[in-house]
């Protein structure tokens, strides 16, 4: 198990290795999202995860699903590689700066 660095308990075990990086690019989107409005983008690709969800995702103590890490990298418009760690590149400096 892996242990969440930034966490302040030190010994809460991680659930998924992508809740950092979720939150990063959430914050860095367009000045900003809130965990609100990233569930509302998740909600209209079909994938239901309310605040309180997002706020499990970022903390590392709610697993995710395959095909939630594929929506969150398209909602929050980066590399689904980036969000598991595996680039270093296509994170939140590749968002493109539009409104919808």
């Amino acid at each position: 198990m892996t242990v969440q660095e930034d966490s302040e308990d030190p010994k809460i075990e991680l659930k998924n290795i992508i809740g950092c990086r979720v939150r990063e690019a959430r914050k860095a989107f367009q000045g900003g999202l809130t965990q609100d409005h990233l569930s509302g983008r998740l909600a209209a690709l079909k994938i239901t995860i309310d605040r309180a969800g997002i706020a499990k995702i970022e903390l590392g103590i709610r697993h995710v699903y395959d095909f939630e890490v594929a929506a969150l990298a398209r909602a929050l418009r980066v590399d689904v590689k980036w969000l598991l760690g595996i680039e270093t590149t296509g994170g939140p400096d590749k968002i493109v700066r539009r409104t919808e």
